[in-house]
């Protein structure tokens, strides 16, 4: 029995230090918000994209600065 309890402990181990190297899945990604507020864009485009939650994604272009503020109304049309 003790012998068993030492191989699964030992296994839980093994799986905890090698699984996110095996699976790749500690990246560290940073970035810098240089201006925040509230936007326009010049034209919005939704493409299909099946692998996420809704569905599509929306580009945005022409993106042009209207307000600056730490504070998003929750109004409809306005997304962030």
């Amino acid at each position: 029995m003790k012998h068993k309890t030492q191989s699964l402990y030992l296994l839980t181990l093994f799986a905890l230090i090698c699984l996110p190297i095996i699976c790749d899945a500690v990246q560290m990604i940073s970035g810098q918000v240089t201006q925040a507020g509230l936007y326009e864009a010049g034209s919005v485009e939704k493409v299909k994209t099946p692998e996420t939650t809704t569905g599509y994604t929306t580009n945005a272009s022409g993106l042009k600065l209207v307000k600056t503020t730490d504070n998003i109304p929750a109004k409809l049309g306005i997304n962030f």
